[in-house]
């Protein structure tokens, strides 16, 4: 049996390069993912799993020795008693480690000749064992002091930032803008008898999927909105697309219903409002940098659309803009007030509210793993703005604490 062990420290780093790489040279290989932070291959338990299922003659591959464990005697220990069970250890980037070479190295021993050359040959096959295994030992270390040097790097630079007088980690009193909120609280204005629904407390908090502390939260919080209890109100229609997309404020203000693909699932993000100062005019024309953009469309996406065409066909406001009242395609400055005023009283510091929910929405794309590179293009930024704009710490609060206690622990042994 050959196993591949996958393990990444956090739910925002991608897995599947490591995936990728055994299974090119292992493509039967029975591949087990694994998030896990810290230094000590105990408590991982799919790795803990795999150590008890694991047979004689079997192999476990590993993308790199870091992969099985960051500190050189633990690491070193469980090598030698996973060899000494006759089970097989491939480190793809660190093949001269594999149990096969070392194995090598302990039959290909210089055979005695019965001559006083015996001597010399003895300490010669002595040396090449404890050659090779210093060999694994050194891996293993480095990979021990590449964590040492990481966490290092990591506080200099906060301590570096924290001089020049930037923010570190979010400012108190901001708070995000949760897309599940936004699904709850529809949830609760459609159905529950607060609002003119049929289902009871108990019921809209089974169907909304939220805790019951939070169906009285989101009550109160939609008794205080006007807005949400208008679903005549277009801006409120163009938030919530906002809070799913990442749009530019100016971006849901020149969107039209050609842009939006249901055949290929798919919106075309092509328009976005301009403002003329010297006219006192607004315009329509090409998002910023001039880059056009795909967006896929995902069923609460469809949702937002289909609700707020059935608005504006009962009112006869459809036009060829998606957001349009009695006054005509809704301006980009009254989406921003709209978003303002929802947020007012809540913590939700940041004037630009919408260029902020650009900002929760990146996140929570890196917070679930999706690629720098991914990201960047649905917002329609550069890769370098994205990061160093656009990313709210989203980590738990477990991965930080583990980070914390990595660190103290390492201090107080100073």
């Amino acid at each position: 049996m050959i196993y591949g062990y996958c393990r990444i420290s956090t739910p925002k780093q991608s897995i599947e390069r490591q995936v990728r790489n055994i299974l090119a040279v292992y493509p039967s290989a029975k591949i087990v993912k694994e998030t896990y932070t810290g230094t000590k291959f105990q408590g991982r338990k799919a790795l803990e799993k795999i150590l008890k299922r694991v047979k004689a003659n079997d192999t476990i591959v590993f993308d790199s020795v870091s992969r099985m464990s960051r500190t050189a005697d633990e690491g070193f220990k469980l090598y030698q008693e996973l060899f000494e069970k006759n089970i097989n250890l491939v480190f793809l980037k660190e093949h001269y480690i594999d149990t096969d070479t070392y194995r090598e190295t302990l039959n290909n021993q210089l055979s005695m000749t019965g001559t006083e050359v015996d001597v010399i040959l003895e300490g010669i096959n002595k040396y090449l064992l404890l050659l090779a295994k210093k060999q694994i030992e050194i891996a293993f270390e480095q990979a021990e002091k590449e964590v040492q040097d990481l966490q290092q790097r990591t506080k200099e630079g906060i301590e570096t930032a924290r001089r020049a007088g930037k923010q570190i980690g979010q400012k108190k009193g901001a708070v995000f803008t949760v897309k599940k909120a936004v699904y709850a609280k529809r949830k609760i204005l459609e159905h529950n008898k607060t609002f003119g629904g049929s289902l009871n407390d108990k019921e809209t908090q089974e169907l909304a999927g939220i805790s019951r502390n939070s169906l009285y939260l989101y009550k109160r919080e939609l008794k205080e909105d006007n807005h949400l209890e208008k679903p005549n109100y277009i801006p409120s229609y163009a938030v919530e697309l906002s809070l799913y997309t990442g749009m530019r404020v100016g971006e849901l203000s020149g969107l039209k219903w050609e842009d939006i693909d249901t055949e290929h699932g798919i919106m075309v993000i092509r328009h976005s409002e301009k403002y003329d100062r010297k006219t006192n005019e607004h315009y329509v024309s090409l998002p910023k940098n001039g880059k056009i953009r795909q967006f896929p469309l995902s069923p609460e996406i469809e949702d937002v659309l289909t609700r707020v065409k059935k608005v504006e066909l009962k009112n006869g406001w459809l036009s060829e803009f998606v957001f349009s009242n009695a006054n005509g395609r809704v301006h980009a400055r009254i989406i921003s007030e709209c978003m303002r005023r929802k947020t007012s009283g809540t913590g939700f510091t940041n004037t630009k509210c919408i260029h902020a929910s650009r900002r929760t929405v990146n996140s929570e794309f890196a917070r679930v793993g999706m690629p720098a590179t991914v990201r960047a293009s649905l917002l329609g930024n550069t890769e370098k703005v994205n990061e160093q704009y656009y990313t709210y710490d989203v980590s738990e609060m477990d991965y930080k604490k583990n980070i914390i206690c990595e660190v103290n622990k390492e201090t107080k042994a100073m």
